[in-house]
């Protein structure tokens, strides 16, 4: 019963504040303000409540909207201010050199950027007028991400060795001793689960669903490289045996290893220009459905990569190419959709690279697919083929399958093929060449000695051969 009355309360609180907005609780407070003759005995506490969340986003809505925030349609995590600088100027091509604030939101933690110091502190203090907000002037660690900034140099690392050395301490592993560096190793092989070998590992009480579960996080957010290995770990979730249990703690030690390794961006290094998007596209071929994965890339390091099986099966390895790039064309077009709403506009098409000759002659129009194809397999070619040909948002190109860097998305490599993708995705390979003293320079903080790990481990960073491919794979780009 006390939980109908409350539902039925907070159904009648939520309709008016939906409709008045949240100033109605003000309004409340005032119209109850000299009502103290009774006093009512509390039966539940409303605290923490399913739509608590929801409540939250309503004031965090009305507040922006006050200091003159718009919420974007394609991202509604992000917040953002944009107003005509004082001495406005636009360009013919009717480019303005606007001022504008920037806040993303991840529940009631925000992170904040803006173009100018003065716009800034403004929006703040629009903002404190309808939310009380704590602002740091610095972000050094934001959702379990320690960040590094270099303004001289132009560079922003995301990192997350807190975060390993306390699943570390959770699993019992000894940091001192780690030292893989590879997530799956080639010999990595998945047993059949039965439900005895099932039953044989919850007996053991074995922490397979909580260390798989802190797993998903990183690879979301700063060791993208982990996403295909993740992946794998994933689909063994309500079947999992110790031997599964082993492939994931050699998962957890190699983000241990690597703990100080995440994601660094960089201003004006990147050959494809600053800010420019660009991705990868690539897919297996196995039964009974095949893997994908694509990754899109600004300012030298990944942003968004994906690792996972295709939700139909593909009927040869063309059609299961062409998947996969109709999944990282819908990402493009939103990336693309967001650029324009900020006022950053893409105006050259997106491009993507793949290692499937005849899939992108399809797209290019220089093939026809055959007639036996699904109806579904024929709307996705359609799709790619209108973003290419009368859109002008997307161009797909051909790149050798040891370039390509979404290949660390289908299938496990060997070590020195893993470690060139991975320095490639994550940032490492352009600052470690241009700005080899932000990494010397750290070496007491970190148990890992960064010039032993690029040259030594990595062909990437050391014979001139190396340095020379990788040279070449840019200057292709």
């Amino acid at each position: 019963a006390d939980d109908d009355v409350l539902a039925n309360l907070r159904r009648k609180l939520k309709q008016k504040v939906i409709e008045q907005g949240p100033q109605y609780i003000k309004k409340l407070n005032r119209k109850n303000k000299f009502k103290q003759h009774k006093v009512l005995r509390l039966l539940r506490a409303v605290y923490g409540t399913p739509d608590a969340g929801f409540a939250f986003q309503l004031l965090k809505d009305y507040a922006f909207e006050q200091a003159g925030a718009k919420r974007l349609f394609t991202d509604s995590a992000v917040y953002y201010i944009q107003e005509p600088a004082s001495n406005s100027q636009c360009t013919e091509d009717g480019l303005c050199n606007d001022i504008w604030f920037i806040l993303f939101s991840h529940t009631d933690d925000f992170g904040y950027f803006g173009s100018d110091d003065a716009f800034e502190e403004e929006c703040k203090r629009r903002i404190e007028k309808h939310l009380k907000m704590e602002w740091e002037e610095e972000l050094t660690d934001y959702t379990s991400v320690q960040y590094k900034q270099c303004t001289d140099r132009g560079l922003c690392e995301l990192s997350q060795p807190k975060y390993w050395e306390q699943l570390a301490r959770e699993f019992d592993i000894d940091i001192e001793s780690c030292k893989t560096f590879v997530p799956l190793p080639m010999s990595c092989e998945f047993e059949e689960s039965t439900p005895e070998k099932h039953e044989a590992a919850k007996r053991k009480g074995v922490k397979y669903l909580e260390l798989v579960g802190a797993l998903i996080y990183p690879s979301t957010v700063c060791k993208l490289e982990l996403k295909y290995s993740v992946s794998l770990l994933g689909s063994h979730m309500h079947d999992y045996t110790e031997q599964h249990y082993e492939w994931a703690l050699h998962v957890l030690k190699y983000g241990i290893t690597t703990r100080h390794m995440g994601l660094i961006y960089s201003r004006g290094l990147d050959p494809n220009g600053v800010n420019v998007v660009y991705g990868y596209a690539d897919s297996n071929f196995t039964a009974p459905r095949s893997t994908g994965g694509h990754t899109l890339m600004v300012n030298g390091a990944a942003f968004v990569n994906t690792a996972k099986k295709h939700p139909t099966v593909d009927t040869s390895s063309t059609m299961a190419e062409l998947s996969e790039l109709f999944y990282c064309s819908l990402d493009v077009t939103s990336i693309r959709n967001m650029m324009e709403e900020i006022g950053m506009e893409i105006m050259e098409p997106t491009k993507v690279y793949q290692d499937n000759q005849p899939c992108i002659k399809i797209v290019n129009g220089l093939k026809t697919v055959t007639s036996g194809v699904q109806k579904t397999m024929s709307i996705r070619t359609a799709r790619v083929q209108e973003m290419v040909h009368d859109e002008q948002a997307l161009r797909v190109e051909w790149l050798e399958t040891t370039k390509l860097v979404s290949d660390l998305n289908t299938k496990i490599l060997p070590r020195q093929q893993f470690e060139y993708l991975r320095n490639i995705m994550n940032g490492y390979a352009l600052a470690m060449e241009k700005y080899p003293e932000w990494f010397e320079s750290r070496k007491s903080e970190s148990k890992m000695i960064w010039s032993t790990f690029y040259s030594q481990e990595s062909k990437v960073f050391s014979q001139n051969s190396s340095r020379n491919e990788l040279e070449e794979f840019f200057h292709n780009l």
